[in-house]
C-alpha cells in the first residue's frame, strides 16, 4: 500500500505545483510525499523532497514552528 501511497502524494505535489498556490501550500504536500519515500526506503528522494520543503518555508518566512516540523522529517 506504501506504493500507492507515494503515487498519490507525487500526484498531489504535481497538482499543487500547478496550482501556484504558494509555498505554504506546496510544502506540505512535499513533506507528505517525502514520508512516503521514506517509507519505501528511498532516503534519496525523500531528502531532495524535504529539502525543498524546507526551501520553502524557510522563503515564506514561516513561525518558527512550521519550520521545525520540516526539520524533523530530514532526521
Amino acid at each position: 500500500r506504501y506504493t500507492e501511497a507515494e503515487a498519490a502524494y507525487r500526484e498531489g505535489v504535481v497538482l499543487a505545483r500547478g496550482l501556484d498556490d504558494g509555498p505554504m501550500s506546496l510544502a506540505p504536500r512535499l513533506r507528505a510525499w517525502a514520508r512516503s519515500l521514506r517509507l519505501l526506503g528511498r532516503l534519496d528522494e525523500a531528502q531532495v523532497a524535504l529539502e525543498e520543503a524546507l526551501q520553502l518555508v524557510r522563503a515564506a518566512k514561516a513561525p518558527p514552528a512550521e519550520e521545525g516540523a520540516f526539520l524533523n522529517g530530514l532526521g
